[in-house]
């Protein structure tokens, strides 16, 4: 690979190095961004379990359940991670349309931190589709101060590189190590390092998986953590699969992986950043929320965005390391309806079969989980029903099927996502020992059978014990009063994911 590096120009417009500001107390943190394109959450965890075990175990990463893409493809995500605005709201740079300005001018985040004293890194290993360059007219001067754009085109055309690998490194790898080589340069440092080569169009991830552990591993050995914020990312999960048909597919496209490590000084100085970050685990979050949060521990706002959606009450971007609003929605984040994974419980009404069935299903597997104990177990009866719901994924989701422009903003709603389980919630009061349970289930259509595991069971009352049968009259009567109360005041709502 030496050899080869040999051959290779610099590049035609090199970026002069900032300044190296002197040490002190007071120096900027870093931040690294490690992004894995076309990578779900699920299929991260799937893939990457080495990865995954140490990120939440070894470096204590929060992993984000609800973050929700902005659109179709990388672009929707890198505009607002890189730049704080969407594409339509950046001037406009598609090789699609007449004026054919490159996006040197457009507010890269890279230039606004090398002001401040940054070293810079901008990393992708798939130069043909490269994200601001396979449909747009790319950068005429490179964007940061390290730029392997032009090293893995050289590379290609004297045929070094084969689909993954340069010579005997795999591209990633490579793209690893010269990320960590840049991280031990002196100086605040800004990186952006973007992996596609293994998970664009084909699923390769898992071949990382060891490499990367290791790699985040000797982060954590050599100080990094100390004063670095750690990203890793996707930018959406897979597009070009079967799975894409179906509800589980489309959901997975809506949901990329997000892993965030907050630096060790940054949490000594902030203490509720980590609280709130940890709190905001299962709110709906986008990429606009991840830019907020690395300008908030650069200690660089003013580069924030403070528009808001018309209507809403919140800013569409918001610091992670602040309390999101739990009753926040996909239009308050800037998330159209069609890419909004969020989901809606509809009450399920009295006169529908699965209504009752999903009760006594639950309370027959309750009794299932007693039976080795019955000499001290009773049997369990079903005493009430507090309600019934079912999950329901929006009509937008569920019908669409591509979009059908090439720049991927009108969406097709002409497909049929049949859905072969359904997820339900139900809340019911038992007797005897006036027992109240809540569980989620699911309902196979196909079987047309309720499926139930222990874990998603949970008991949310007290356990009572009997004296007489006319206490347990009274008590009885007094758990359907309470019971009662609460159904009438359920209803249909959004839940955070």
């Amino acid at each position: 690979m030496d050899r080869l590096r040999g051959r290779f120009p610099p590049s035609p417009h090199p970026a002069p190095a900032p300044p190296v500001p002197a040490l002190t107390p007071a120096r900027p943190l870093n931040v690294l961004l490690v992004g894995f394109d076309s990578t779900s959450k699920n299929g991260f965890i799937r893939s990457m379990p080495e990865t995954f075990r140490s990120l939440q175990e070894d470096l204590g990463a929060v992993v984000m359940d609800g973050y929700n893409i902005l659109g179709d493809g990388t672009p929707a995500t890198l505009f607002p991670l890189l730049t704080g605005r969407t594409e339509l709201e950046n001037p406009d740079r598609r090789t699609s349309v007449s004026v054919k300005e490159s996006v040197d001018d457009l507010p890269f985040i890279f230039k606004r931190v090398r002001s401040h004293g940054y070293r810079t890194v901008y990393f992708e290993d798939h130069p043909n589709i490269g994200t601001f360059n396979f449909r747009f007219t790319g950068f005429r001067r490179q964007p940061a101060d390290h730029y392997l754009r032009h090293f893995f085109k050289l590379a290609n055309e004297f045929n070094k590189k084969d689909w993954y690998c340069i010579g005997d490194t795999p591209s990633f790898l490579l793209m690893l190590e010269k990320t960590e080589e840049f991280m031990k340069l002196d100086g605040p440092k800004f990186a952006f390092t973007f992996i596609a080569d293994i998970t664009h169009d084909r699923t390769m991830l898992s071949v990382a998986d060891s490499d990367t552990a290791a790699w985040l591993r000797r982060l954590r050995d050599g100080g990094h953590l100390e004063d670095t914020l750690v990203v890793v990312h996707a930018d959406h999960g897979p597009r070009y699969v079967k799975q894409r048909s179906t509800l589980i597919g489309k959901l997975e496209e809506r949901l990329p992986f997000l892993s965030i490590i907050l630096p060790e000084r940054f949490k000594r100085s902030h203490p509720d950043a980590l609280l709130n970050l940890r709190g905001n685990k299962r709110t709906l979050t986008t990429p606009h929320d991840l830019y907020h949060t690395y300008l908030e521990i650069m200690g660089l706002r003013e580069y924030q965005n403070s528009y808001r959606v018309p209507g809403s009450s919140f800013q569409r971007g918001m610091s992670l390391v602040g309390p999101i609003p739990k009753n926040r929605t996909c239009a308050d984040a800037g998330v159209e309806a069609h890419w909004c994974a969020c989901v809606k419980w509809t009450r399920v009404a009295e006169q529908d079969p699965l209504y009752r069935r999903s009760a006594e299903a639950l309370v027959q597997y309750i009794n299932t989980l007693t039976e080795e104990m019955r000499s001290n177990c009773a049997i369990r009866t079903l005493s009430h029903i507090s309600y019934v719901q079912q999950q329901a994924p929006s009509k937008q989701l569920l019908t669409f099927r591509q979009s059908i422009d090439y720049d991927g903003f009108v969406p097709d709603f002409t497909a049929y996502t049949g859905e072969k389980k359904q997820t339900f919630s139900v809340k019911i009061a038992v007797g005897p020992g006036h027992g109240v349970y809540e569980a989620t289930m699911t309902y196979s259509l196909t079987e047309d059978a309720f499926q139930l595991d222990h874990r998603t069971i949970s008991r949310s009352n007290a356990f009572i014990i009997e004296v007489n049968e006319n206490d347990d009259e009274d008590e009885d009567d007094d758990d359907d009063e309470q019971v009662q109360t609460e159904s009438e005041h359920e209803s249909d709502m959004e839940i955070d994911l």
